[in-house]
Formats: C-alpha cells, structure tokens, sequence
C-alpha cells in the first residue's frame, strides 16, 4: 500500500509538472503573439491559439480536483470549508472561461476570466481575514477567561461585539477593494447605473413621497442590527450595567425592558429611515387592531402579559410554582412571549405569559425562599405518645437543612381507629436545602430512632408541601 500511494504521488507530480510547463509555455507564445503589431499575425491564428489554450485549460480541472482533494486530507474546521469553497469556484471558472473560449468568444471569456479571478482572489482575502480574525479573538476570549469574572464579561459579551464590528468593517473593506480592481468605483456609468438600480421608487405615495429600494435594504439592515443589539444589551445590562441590583428578578426585569427599548428605539429609526413618520402609524391603528384580534390575538395577549409580569412581577427568575398541572417547577426565564420552566424530571416547558396573568397559581417562594413541610405518620396505641412526640422532635432538631427558626412543631393531631395519628411541620430555605433530600433524611431517621425505641408504626402518610404564610 505505501509503495502504491508512492506510485501515484509520483505520478501526479509529473503530471503537474508537465502541465505547467506545457501551460507556462502557451502562455508566453499567447502574450508575445498578442503583443505583435496589429496586421503582423491574423486574428483567425490569434483566435486558434487562444482557443487552444482554453481547451488545454479546462483539462487542468481533473488534476486540479485531484490536487483539491489531497490539500482537504490535512484540513479541518474553518480552514477545510474555505479551501473547499475557494477550490470549488476556482474550476468553476476555468470551465465557464474555456467554453465561452472554445464557442468563438474569447475576447469575452479573458474577460470574465479577469472579473472571476479578480472576485476569487477578493475573496479569498475576505476568508482568511476572517479566519485570522476568529483565531485572534479566540485567543482573547481566553485570555479574558483567565481573568476570572471580569474577563467572563469581557469574553461573553464585550469580544464579541468588537469581532462583529470588526468582521462587518473587513466586509465592507473587501467589497471596495472589488470595486477599486475591477475599476468599477471610478467608473461614471457603473455608478449611474447603481444608483438608479437602488434608488427604484418601489411605492409612490399621493403627496409624491416614494419610498425607494436603497431605503427598505437599509431599514431591514436597521432592524436585523436592531434585534441583535437588543439582546446584546440585555446580556450586558444584565451583567454590567444594573450590577449592583442584588435582586436577580428585579435585575432581569430591567434588563428586558433595556432590550424592549431598544428594538422599539431601532424599529422607529428604521421606519424614518424609508420614509413613513411614525406619528402617522396612529392613523392606522384601528385597521391594526381589528387584524391584530383576528390574526395575532395570542401573540399581542402574550406580549402584554409578559410586559405585565416584569412590572407587577408576581413571578421572578428562580421562583417554584405550582401552575399548569405542574408541581414545584423553576422559573428559568420570563421571555417576550413565553416563561420558562424547568420540572422536577428536568423538563423545559414553555407557559405563556397571558396563563401567569389570568389563572391561579402558587408560588412557593413570592416574598422569601422558606418553606414549611408538612407531614404525618400513624402510632399503634401500645406506646407512649409523649415519647413518639419526643423521638420526632430529637429528629428535627437533628437533621441538617431543617431550620430552627420558625421552630418546629410536633402534636398528637388525632385519634383514629387502629392508631395514633402525629403530625410534625418543619421549615427549610428552598435555594439551600433538597425538599426531597430532607424528607428522606427525616423519614430515615424517624425508621431508625423509632425501631431503636422498640415502637412500631403504620404506613406514614405524606402531605404536599405549602407555601409559608
């Protein structure tokens, strides 16, 4: 196999070789035939020299492919996708330049030729650009990292940003670099041309305002850096801006309304942009308002109520509730549309806002994160109940995550048929402690002290667990 993989490196070597010696060699003849005196050489043998060039060109494509083939073995990530782009469009022009060749229009493929090659080598600049600077930036982030919170800042939200800007900056850079080789920039008609192009009216008004193509392409520019910048500012309000809030909710509230003002900020400059006045837009707030309760009535409902939450805020990130069928869920993020939950079995639900405001639903942690924890267990009458009673506070007192202000209780609650039924109320701080874990500490230790104690009980009964009044 080694011997065999030789064989055909060699072989693909001499191919290349002799190639471009043969290609190398056609092309002085074709430049020194171009530059002799016009009427010295027929423009008939002008032509086949040219088309024959065109012909040994496009046989270059196999080998070319060949060669693509074994530079993509030794790459990966980024760098595989552009030489796999860049040696995708390269053959691509070889074969458009020699059919317009071979078909008789040869002054028309060295044209295109130029133009491709030229938008080709643009190209591949504004890729490695890219590249060098995604390398660059990552090489900051972590840095930035090593710098602990601060540099967290720094390489989530900060780098970020300048990488965007800087990559928007190389995009325009490489686009008048085209238009400055190809001549295009200096060029009067071509300017003319694009102008009227961009300034097409695509609606007349009858006071003979228009609003012209140039106008919408940069409103919806506006508007797709309007709705990044938004949640941009979120994220950085969030972590820079209202730092000092100690209140996480009160926090993430602010920092949702910063984005809702900036997107409303941006959708006006981007309405004034193409023409329409935004004071004009009440004239037509009834017909919206009639579409908007046939079409988007759940959409602009959700909306409100997501609005209603941040300022009334009877829910909060980090918050348990009972809502929706759903037992002691986690607020994970109140959204424009949607809050988000996580379950017990660490599902992610989706409830919308107008649910939150117009049903009934507990939540556990409103004003504190302490909760009570209710629960019972059945003793046979042989035993004493003064020592179950003291067995299960010993208990209480002794189980890590129980706190001991409010104080716990224990009471005989009543007497049944078969047994004696004690009920014990306990509290613990939710963000601290395991309900569950607590519970099952308890019962464990209630099973132990009890059989210790040579007392025997019935099948405990167990009670959901309620907010703290």
């Amino acid at each position: 196999m080694p011997n065999f993989k030789s064989q055909e490196m060699t072989k693909l070597h001499q191919q290349i070789r002799w190639i471009v010696i043969g290609l190398s060699l056609l092309i002085v003849t074709i430049s020194f035939n171009h530059l002799e005196p016009e009427g010295q050489l027929s423009l008939k043998l002008l032509d086949l020299v040219d088309s024959v060039f065109m012909v040994l060109l496009a046989l270059t494509i196999p080998l070319f492919m060949r060669v693509r083939g074994l530079i993509l073995n030794y790459l990966d990530g980024y760098w595989r996708l552009v030489t796999n782009i860049i040696t995708l469009l390269l053959p691509g022009i070889i074969l458009v330049v020699s059919i317009l060749g071979v078909t008789g229009y040869v002054v028309l493929g060295w044209t295109v030729a130029k133009y491709l090659s030229l938008c080709l080598l643009v190209l591949s600049g504004w890729f490695i650009g890219e590249g060098l600077l995604s390398v660059l930036m990552t090489l900051w982030k972590n840095s930035a990292l090593q710098r602990g919170e601060s540099g967290s800042l720094w390489a989530e939200d900060l780098i970020p940003l300048i990488q965007n800007l800087l990559g928007l900056a190389l995009f325009g850079l490489a686009v008048v670099m085209f238009l400055w080789l190809t001549g295009w920039y200096e060029d009067v008609a071509i300017k003319e041309s694009v102008g009227k192009v961009f300034n097409f009216p695509l609606v007349t008004f009858d006071s003979g305002n228009k609003i012209l193509l140039i106008d919408v392409l940069l409103a919806a520019l506006i508007i797709w850096v309007v709705f990044w910048l938004g949640g941009w500012s979120r994220r950085i309000s969030y972590r820079l801006v209202y730092l000092n809030i100690t209140d996480s909710g009160i926090r993430n509230s602010l920092s949702v309304f910063t984005q809702y003002v900036v997107i409303v900020i941006g959708v006006l400059i981007a309405l004034k942009t193409i023409g329409i006045d935004p004071t004009v837009l009440t004239m037509f707030a009834g017909a919206i308002g009639v579409g908007l309760g046939f079409g988007m009535q759940n959409v602009v409902n959700n909306f409100i109520s997501g609005v209603l939450l941040l300022v009334e805020r009877p829910v909060k990130t980090g918050d348990i509730l009972n809502v929706s069928g759903y037992k002691e869920v986690l607020v994970k993020k109140i959204g424009i549309r949607s809050t988000i939950v996580k379950t017990t079995e660490s599902k992610e639900l989706m409830i919308p806002n107008s649910e939150l405001i117009s049903d009934s639903f507990v939540n556990w942690t409103y004003t504190d994160s302490v909760i009570r924890l209710t629960m019972y267990i059945n003793i046979n009458y042989d035993y004493d109940p003064h020592v179950v009673e003291k067995i299960i506070k010993n208990v209480l007192d002794e189980t890590p995550g129980i706190l001991s202000e409010p104080k716990c209780r224990v009471v005989l609650s009543e007497f049944e048929e078969s047994n004696m039924k004690f009920r014990f109320d306990f509290y613990l701080d939710w963000r601290r402690s395991s309900d569950v874990k607590v519970k099952s500490a308890v019962l464990f230790k209630i099973w132990d002290s009890l059989k210790e104690a040579g007392i025997s009980m019935k099948v405990p009964q167990l009670e959901q667990s309620v907010p703290l009044k």
